[in-house]
């Protein structure tokens, strides 16, 4: 079999970090009117976020007017300067088609998202480079899952996560691992492993609590395994009861690999098909009782009888 294992952590939603989206002003102004004017705010690409009365830019506008009659080789020059303080090609183009330019200019939103942060008013003076929004697009998020050390190796990108929240009880999300972050925390002893989810209809908000299943692949290839009911360790070394026939049982010393979902990987020690017992190995799994059996087992080397129970395959 392929032996798998349910790797489970608790994290917390966080936006998508390249789904963020900075509104800049490129140039200094008074700014007249908002129409975006509260955090949480959805808002869409393209949409007016507010306008701005900017003597500096109103004089390349009125270049770009002028060229445009009087020096038509300079207009080129003059739209690459409207461009780069932020200028669209609508706006533009609204220019191109009128003698007078307008007394306030709209700044627009770059792309979807919520608004998370505002730092703009009303009647503010704003400078080229201050940042006036921050977005957000929350269509698609992250879940950052702590996980224990001990299981980092078996988590790889690309592997399905189920996710849960406190609040949908009884729904399931579905998720893929895209990152094991590259550093443990000293006093925990979990790394971050992130989680990407898409997020549609925005039910899933930043700070969400998560519970977080990781279904993770321990072999590479199939295996050949017992079951965990089957294996007697005395502390120094692992033992399975073989079955020989007509009640008969010989002990075998294995040597075992990962171990997940009630099955252990063996590197060694047995061959595929032979039968091993996986019941009543409680009578003998204290140490004391452990050590009488196996000497009452290699007393005979042919073989010798063991407590009455069932056996099952090693199986691949």
């Amino acid at each position: 079999r392929k032996l798998s294992r349910n790797i489970r952590a608790v994290g917390s939603v966080q936006a998508d970090e390249s789904r963020q989206l900075a509104v800049a002003s490129r140039f200094d102004g008074l700014v007249e009117k908002l129409y975006i004017s509260k955090t949480g705010d959805q808002v869409q690409a393209g949409q007016k976020l507010l306008e701005i009365n900017s003597p500096d830019l109103r004089e390349a506008e009125r270049n770009y007017v002028t060229a445009r009659h009087l020096a038509p080789d300079l207009m080129q020059v003059n739209i690459e300067r409207l461009i780069s303080q932020g200028l669209t090609q609508a706006q533009i183009a609204e220019l191109k088609d009128g003698n007078e330019v307008p007394r306030t200019t709209g700044i627009y939103a770059p792309g979807d998202g919520v608004v998370i942060e505002k730092s703009v008013i009303q009647g503010a003076w704003v400078k080229a480079g201050d940042t006036l929004y921050k977005l957000v697009d929350l269509r698609h998020v992250w879940v950052l899952a702590d996980v224990y050390e001990r299981d980092l190796a078996s988590i790889h990108s690309g592997e399905t996560a189920s996710v849960t929240f406190t609040a949908y009880p009884g729904k399931q999300f579905q998720g893929t691992v895209s990152l094991v972050y590259p550093a443990v925390d000293m006093g925990t002893r979990t790394a971050k492993v992130r989680i990407e989810l898409d997020n549609p209809n925005l039910m899933l908000k930043p700070g969400m609590y998560a519970d977080v299943g990781i279904a993770t692949d321990l072999t590479d290839q199939i295996a050949l395994t017992v079951p965990d009911s089957s294996i007697l360790d005395d502390g120094k070394n692992q033992i399975v009861l073989v079955s020989r026939g007509e009640g008969r049982f010989e002990p075998k010393e294995v040597k075992l690999g990962s171990r997940g979902n009630g099955y252990a990987e063996v590197l060694s020690g047995l061959d595929k098909g032979e039968k091993v017992v996986v019941s009543a190995n409680f009578l003998i799994d204290a140490e004391s009782n452990l050590q009488a059996a196996l000497r009452a087992f290699t007393a005979d080397k042919t073989a010798a009888k063991s407590p009455s129970g069932a056996a099952q395959e090693v199986t691949q």
